[in-house]
């Protein structure tokens, strides 16, 4: 759904146009297992290669549940004048990211990052098949909530564009090892806004039509966070600047 409103009752002439934005799904998955398999194993007895041992009853592991999860997005923009424009949404789930589980209604975690603790036993780990004291994880809800804030500003009679968009991931992580102290795992919360759950994506564009068919702009996607955030994640790309020239004739 779209249309227009007026929550703050701004009536000043400034104000063009206010518009609110809002699309909504409910996804009903179908439940995924996944075949692991390994190479041959050989620590002073040999075990041969073939599909891992997963001891879950002769099920395969699951790695997308059959529990339904919702997405949307709700947004809000206002153009001030002829020169302002500025866009404000809310977005929780993004396409790639799926299966229940959301910092608000289902508890639902993706393993982001892992390993093994520097001092940890890793001989008696596997030996025992127990990882329970010697695997730490970095989770992340499967379904996250960003903030997607931009602004757009005319100038030289429409001929000039500044535009700087940004979204933040409001997601965090946690973090998950075992407290010997407590004698079991435990997870520790990291916000939006720590060292290790920050995530961003930071575009400034700037653009002129110098006239006569000839249109030239720059500007830059900034991916920010460590690699195993939303946008840190080395599988996006990486940030980059660009350059762009359209020639109309």
């Amino acid at each position: 759904m779209a249309g227009e409103m007026n929550p703050l009752g701004w009536v000043h002439a400034s104000v063009q146009s206010r518009g609110y934005r809002g699309e909504a799904a409910v996804v009903v998955p179908e439940q995924k297992r996944m075949t692991l398999t390994q190479g041959e194993i050989v620590l002073g007895i040999s075990q041969p290669a073939g599909e891992y041992e997963y001891e879950l009853g002769g099920k395969k592991p699951i790695v997308l549940g059959d529990t339904p999860y919702g997405k949307w997005v709700l947004g809000l923009d206002y153009t001030f004048g002829k020169h302002v424009y500025v866009n404000g949404q809310w977005v929780h789930g993004m396409l790639d990211e799926l299966g229940a589980g959301d910092n608000l209604f289902q508890e639902g975690f993706a393993v982001r990052d892992g390993g093994v603790t520097a001092d940890s036993e890793i001989g008696s780990c596997v030996i025992g098949r127990d990882g329970t004291e010697c695997a730490f994880e970095v989770l992340r809800a499967r379904q996250s909530d960003l903030a997607v804030v931009g602004v757009d500003y005319n100038f030289a009679s429409r001929a000039g564009l500044l535009r700087l968009f940004t979204i933040t991931d409001l997601t965090g992580i946690q973090t998950e090892q075992y407290n010997e102290s407590k004698g079991k795992r435990v997870r520790t919360a990291h916000g939006a806004f720590s060292d290790q759950g920050f995530s961003a994506i930071l575009y400034p564009e700037l653009s002129y039509n110098f006239g006569e068919g000839l249109n030239l702009a720059g500007g830059a996607l900034l991916q920010l966070g460590k690699t195993y955030t939303k946008f840190g994640d080395p599988a996006n790309g990486g940030s980059f600047v660009f350059t762009r020239m359209k020639y109309t004739f």
